[in-house]
């Protein structure tokens, strides 16, 4: 579950992964940024991973950047530990974050075709980089949607949704729309909502 958005999408995640293990689903947490503890990126079934496994993660990921002979980031090392994290556990659902944008986000390399898109709240974020009008970031934003994704957009000012449009038909991706809400936590609540649904009615739960 690949999570794109400016503003909302780390509530969306939380309410995914709640919602998720409700339903006796074990799940995978990557976001970003974190709060109090550098472990709230990376949570398996609602826990923050151990000090011990983030170590362990920290220098497998670190171990291979240096064999491929790539100079990480901060994030590239930090999104490569919650990959790893992910391939390590036996996890019915992984929710991922992006961090920046979506197209050229770091998270941007995931391939699956049961892959579920989702692209929410557009506003004006990192202009320099992303654009600076609400189509050329909604662009940006949809660029995590790959061929036959299945989406689930929020539905929001004509230029937005258009720019959706236009990306979801380039990939021959479904989508399901959402109605804004009376106010920001409904909406959010209402596309974690969709999000489970649409979970539930393709993997028959």
């Amino acid at each position: 579950i690949h999570v794109a958005g400016t503003s909302g999408k780390g509530t969306i995640c939380y309410l995914v992964d709640a919602i998720l293990r409700a339903h006796t689903k074990r799940s995978g947490l990557l976001q970003s940024p974190h709060v109090y503890d550098i472990r709230e990126r990376i949570q398996i079934n609602g826990q923050l991973i151990s000090e011990r496994k983030f170590v362990q993660y920290l220098q497998i990921a670190l171990q291979t950047f240096r064999a491929e002979d790539i100079p990480p980031s901060y994030s590239d090392i930090l999104t490569a530990m919650g990959f790893i994290a992910f391939a390590k556990e036996q996890l019915d659902y992984t929710i991922v974050e992006v961090g920046f944008g979506g197209r050229l986000d770091k998270t941007n390399v995931i391939t699956r075709k049961d892959k579920l898109a989702v692209l929410g709240q557009i506003g004006f974020d990192h202009t320099e980089a992303l654009g600076n009008t609400l189509q050329a970031i909604a662009g940006e934003k949809a660029g995590i949607v790959q061929e036959h994704n299945r989406v689930v957009a929020l539905q929001q000012e004509p230029e937005v949704n258009n720019r959706y449009e236009a990306a979801l038909k380039e990939t021959h991706a479904s989508v399901t729309w959402v109605s804004q809400k009376t106010d920001y936590q409904q909406t959010n609540s209402a596309m974690a909502v969709q999000i489970c649904q649409t979970l539930a009615d393709r993997d028959g739960w």
